[in-house]
């Protein structure tokens, strides 16, 4: 056969060449492909005395073209530049188009879905995710299924030098477009939650070690596969210096490179822990990148024996070659300690039981203060904190609770701040620390700015408390149903584009309800550019996969920002199918099908063009207050209450959102100072939601 090694000469495609030299035979040739051929030339020179096959070099540009001179005469491609999420399609298809069989170390499920049907029809076989993830982590989970395991926990990662594909890769592994964040596989279903806590780190990482659950696509498709009742997985960063380094680029505190060079652990080690209770498998490494390439090479050189059509490569008889040649070993099983119950229970009995609770603030936190004074709140108002003002003496008299001086938290468990942050000039920031640093458990009103964000989740944790920064809308019933179809429609393939109109007020609680609908943050600098109407910013970029223009209003009431919110969040997801349309962020969603013709005739002559999902009555201005705020608000405080003390609640997309909504700031024009009217009711028929 004759193989074509792209990125030949990166850490991972070195490694590959050097296994792929060492297992090809006599009459194989092995082509090493990189942008420089000169550095291909000095790698294909230094194998060619150990192998028996014909080694040669030549250049490749990537994204590659689909009539790619270096595909010529080729059988066999191997991918080994990176991130796979960037360039592995282009390349894909060309191969495909010119029937050449094709494997990656990288991938992921949209990749494999939008290949497979190209893939079976020209009959060529496709692997994605020959390393050691996906790769190897998916084929020990096989392996351990297989052996009869029904509830697997893993652990994946360790301490490594940083290059830049594999630090891009994990990056975009943050996002739910590679995966779940905060994720775990429980009973047929992906669910979304806090660490479970009964696994103990394996002491091979060393100490010093951060874990964080992450369920990946190919974890996820390997659970659904073996009908395992659940699956815990932990992506592992085993030195300090390398997870501080990779914090501050997701906050927009550093660049990717200044992270490169910081991380470079004087003992690296790698490895991979799946537990069942049929026994342990583990593998450790010291360079997972040279591992990866082995992984690559291994399954490329059994590629000709595969059936046609994409697939993970862990699923392929080739993953049989990578337990034997990289030794994995076996254990018995280990019985996972069980832990006790979160500090802080919500628990409804005769005996009020729930925790107690101020709230921070007399103008929007006295939407809280109602909300947690009702009998169905999961916390109990004892408080209301302040400087005394009339709002807040007001709310204290109106709920019959103290008028507490300052952020006086007196015998209080839990606190809302509901004050203006330091971003904009309030003590916010200063009051939740205080709080946290008395082991109180806070939310805080969005805007936060994501470096206090992540200062304060770390106080929390070190103080045995719990943070929760909210944007409030993203705990809406119908921003949940939001996310749910939208999460459906990717899961499906079938999310395409989004657009999003917003008010400036209100930003960065749309950006975030949209990176947990597309499943991914913004990562690119932002691209604002005046629209066409008076006092609008349209916004562009891609958000993972998806592309996404916002138009945002410019203008607000300095007097009466609260105001004139206009409009609050509406959105467009287009699809393959149709369109979803959420009109406003307490509405009900609405699918508007394609309308398709066949032969003139057409394809669904009953499918009704507009459908609601969800409740479709008209929604009164008086219902917001009274009962969809209040709803939001016990959902957010429950997580507070529910969580574990010093485990984050915040993850690493919210991270990346709320840093590039701090550069989208910057890049905007100052907001169009108005002056601030009330509405004239206009009838223009009957009432809709």
């Amino acid at each position: 056969m004759r193989f074509l090694v792209i990125g030949a000469t990166g850490t991972v495609g070195r490694a590959a060449a050097a296994e792929l030299a060492r297992l090809c035979g006599r009459g194989d040739a092995i082509v090493l492909a990189a942008r420089d051929r000169e550095h291909a030339e000095e790698l294909a020179a230094a194998l060619a005395p150990g192998s028996p096959a014909e080694l040669s070099a030549t250049t490749v540009r990537l994204p590659a073209a689909p009539d790619e001179p270096a595909l010529g005469g080729t059988d066999a491609v191997l991918c080994c530049a990176g991130p796979a999420v960037r360039l592995a399609e282009d390349l894909a298809r060309g191969c495909i188009e010119r029937g050449i069989a094709y494997a990656d170390a990288g991938g992921s499920r949209r990749l494999l879905d939008a290949l497979d049907g190209p893939a079976r029809e020209r009959a060529v076989p496709v692997l994605l995710g020959a390393g050691v993830q996906p790769g190897l982590l998916g084929a020990m989970i096989r392996w351990a299924g297989q052996e009869g395991s029904r509830r697997i926990t893993v652990h994946c990662g360790g301490r490594q030098r940083l290059t830049r594909a594999g630090a891009e890769e994990y990056l975009a592994s943050l996002s739910d477009d590679l995966g779940w964040p905060r994720g775990r596989w429980v009973d047929g279903s992906i669910i979304a939650g806090d660490d479970p806590g009964r696994a103990v780190l394996p002491s091979m990482y060393g100490p010093g070690a951060s874990r964080h659950l992450h369920l990946d696509e190919e974890c996820a498709d390997a659970a659904r596969e073996l009908a395992l009742t659940e699956l815990t997985a932990y992506t592992v960063i085993g030195d300090p210096v390398t997870a501080s380094a990779l914090r501050a680029v997701i906050a927009g505190e550093t660049d990717l490179g200044e992270a490169i060079a910081a991380a470079s652990p004087a003992e690296p080690v790698f490895a991979i822990h799946v537990v069942g209770e049929q026994g342990a498998l583990e593998f450790s490494c010291t360079d997972s990148y040279a591992a990866s390439g082995r992984i690559a090479a291994r399954t490329v050189r059994r590629i000709g024996d595969e059936e046609p059509g994409a697939r993970w490569a862990s699923t392929s008889p080739a993953c049989e070659d990578w337990r034997e040649g990289l030794g994995i070993r076996s254990a018995p099983a280990v019985a996972e300690p069980r832990r006790t119950g979160p500090a802080v229970t919500a628990r409804t009995a005769e005996r009020d039981n729930r925790p107690r609770a101020i709230v921070v603030g007399g103008g929007f936190g006295a939407h809280y203060a109602r909300a947690l004074a009702r009998k169905d709140s999961p916390a109990r108002l004892v408080g209301v904190a302040g400087r005394g003002g009339a709002r807040s003496r007001a709310l204290s008299e109106e709920l019959a609770v103290p008028l507490l001086p300052g952020a006086d938290a007196a015998e209080a468990e839990l606190a809302v701040v509901a004050v203006s942050s330091d971003m904009i000039g309030g003590p916010g920031t200063d009051i939740a620390r205080g709080l946290l640093e008395r082991g109180i458990r806070v939310v805080q009103e969005h805007p936060v700015d994501g470096r206090i964000v992540a200062e304060l989740t770390r106080t929390a944790r070190e103080n045995g408390s719990v943070y929760l920064p909210t944007g409030f809308y993203e705990h809406l019933d119908s921003s949940r149903e939001f996310v749910r179809v939208c999460t459906r429609l990717r899961a499906d393939g079938r999310l395409i584009h989004v657009e999003a109109r917003t008010s400036v007020q209100l930003l960065e609680r749309c950006l975030l309800v949209l990176a947990e609908a597309i499943g991914a943050a913004p990562t690119a600098a932002p691209s604002v550019a005046a629209a066409s109407g008076p006092e609008r910013i349209l916004v562009s970029g891609l958000w993972g996969p998806t592309p996404v223009d916002l138009m945002v209003h410019n203008r607000w009431d300095p007097e009466d920002p609260d105001n004139h919110c206009q409009p609050d969040l509406h959105a467009v997801v287009t699809t393959l199918d149709g369109e979803l349309r959420w009109d406003h962020v307490h509405g009900p969603l609405h699918w508007l099908p394609r309308m398709h013709l066949n032969s003139g005739r057409l394809h669904d002559p009953d499918s009704p063009m507009c459908s609601a999902l969800g409740p479709d009555e008209p929604i009164r201005a008086r219902e917001i207050l009274g009962r969809l705020w209040p709803a939001a608000i016990h959902r957010a405080v429950n997580r507070l209450v529910q969580a574990p003390a010093g485990r984050p609640l915040v993850d690493q997309r919210t991270l990346q959102t709320l840093a590039w909504w701090a550069r989208l700031r910057s890049a905007m024009p100052i907001p169009t100072p108005i002056a601030s009217v009330d509405p004239e009711p206009l009838e223009v028929g009957r009432p809709c939601s």
